[in-house]
C-alpha cells in the first residue's frame, strides 16, 4: 500500500484532510505516493505518527520514537511533535537522556526517571538549571 492509502485506512474515509497531515508534517507531499514498505524507518515511524492523529485523539504516547533513526529525521519527527503540541495536543514521550536537548525543545515538562523511579520532575526551562541536581540523582 502507498502512504496515502495507508493514511486513507487509518482514517476510515476515502478522502483525507491532507490541509491537517500538512500542518503537522510539511514534507508528507514527498511521501503520499511511496509504497509504505519501502520507507526507511524514521520515515515509516512519522508515517505511524501521522496515522495516530488521524483518528482524532488528544493524547499521543510514544516510547524512544526516534531510536535508530537518522538524526535529520529525528529533527523532523520532533518537528513533527511540536507542531502537534502547538495544536494542543498532549504528547508523553520516553526518550533516553542523550535525546534531552530535542526534548527540551517540545516539552513543557520534564520527569527524569532511573531504576524504574521518577527522581526529577520540573518544567522544561529549569531543567538546564538543576541539570547537576539530575546528574547527582543519575550518579552521572
Amino acid at each position: 500500500m502507498s502512504v496515502i492509502e495507508n493514511l486513507r485506512l487509518a482514517s476510515g474515509k476515502k478522502d483525507i484532510d491532507l490541509g491537517l497531515i500538512e500542518k503537522i508534517y510539511p514534507e508528507i507531499r514527498d511521501l503520499l505516493n511511496r509504497k509504505a514498505d519501502l520507507l526507511s524507518g524514521g520515515e515509516r515511524k512519522i508515517v505511524a505518527i501521522l496515522r495516530s492523529m488521524l483518528t482524532k485523539t488528544d493524547l499521543l504516547l510514544l516510547d524512544e520514537p526516534t531510536e535508530g533513526i537518522m538524526p535529520l529525521i529525528v529533527k523532523r519527527i520532533y518537528g513533527m511533535l511540536d507542531n502537534l503540541r502547538k495544536m494542543g495536543k498532549t504528547i508523553v514521550i520516553v526518550e533516553p537522556g542523550t535525546k534531552l536537548n530535542m526534548i527540551l525543545g517540545v516539552a513543557t515538562k520534564i520527569a527524569v526517571m532511573s531504576g524504574g523511579r521518577i527522581i526529577y520532575v520540573g518544567e522544561s526551562e529549569r531543567v538546564m538549571e538543576d541539570i547537576d541536581k539530575i546528574k547527582k540523582y543519575l550518579f552521572v
